[in-house]
């Protein structure tokens, strides 16, 4: 198993398209598009590393499903689609969730020209019911800028289901009284720490397994 992945196609699109879409800060966006990567590719480091040390074996089940929800410009969700797709091969099915048409556009062809064939772009609002509730199955969704609550994510969720939550954190914030109120967070959330480009950052994970609300 390789431990690159390329990303060529995927940077040479962010360059192309910034300017018109405002993928990205147009000033210094080279180098916030470096750091963007960065970030991607430590914080699904940082994932995985947290995964293994909870005893929770991803490479058990027989379906990934990956939602990276208000996707934007691909980041994570085009980074991580590729480095599931690296570690878990046909088990991973990957879903970029960007209600905005122009963005939706830009999703499509990035992930064509990186050659996802287990990547769809689905140009609406996050919907509960593309979630899976099979015990074979685990659902894995990443949220960098989006203001949902884990009630709104996964409301109504079915028996059987299991889904993982990793938002995009504030590594000053603390995981409080008041932030598990705010955004509806199970008691085994937790904030993982780790550094990227030399910067601090952080994703704080929930886990909700068989529950129906």
């Amino acid at each position: 198993m390789s431990n690159s992945i390329d990303l060529t196609a995927f940077e040479n699109e962010v360059r192309r398209w910034n300017k018109q879409f405002s993928l990205i800060s147009r000033q210094n966006s080279e180098l916030m598009l470096q750091q963007l990567i960065c970030e991607s590719l430590d914080s699904y480091a940082a994932f995985i590393n947290w995964s293994q040390i909870n005893s929770l074996k991803l490479e058990i089940f027989k379906r990934i499903n990956y939602f990276d929800l208000g996707s934007g410009a691909g980041f994570p969700g085009i980074i991580w689609q590729s480095l599931f797709e690296r570690d878990f091969g046909n088990k991973i099915n990957g879903y970029l969730v960007e209600p905005r048409e122009k963005r939706a556009w830009f999703l499509e062809r990035c992930s064509r020209l990186q050659g996802h064939t287990e990547l769809q772009v689905i140009n609406e609002r996050w919907k509960k019911q593309l979630l899976t509730n099979t015990p074979e199955s685990i659902n894995i969704i990443s949220i960098k800028a989006l203001l949902l609550t884990d009630a709104e994510i996964i409301k109504e969720l079915p028996d059987q289901s299991q889904v993982l939550i990793c938002r995009f954190h504030n590594p000053q914030t603390a995981l409080d009284d008041c932030l598990r109120e705010k955004l509806w967070l199970p008691d085994n959330a937790q904030i993982v720490k780790f550094s990227s480009d030399g910067n601090k950052s952080s994703i704080l994970i929930s886990r909700h397994t068989n529950c129906s609300t």
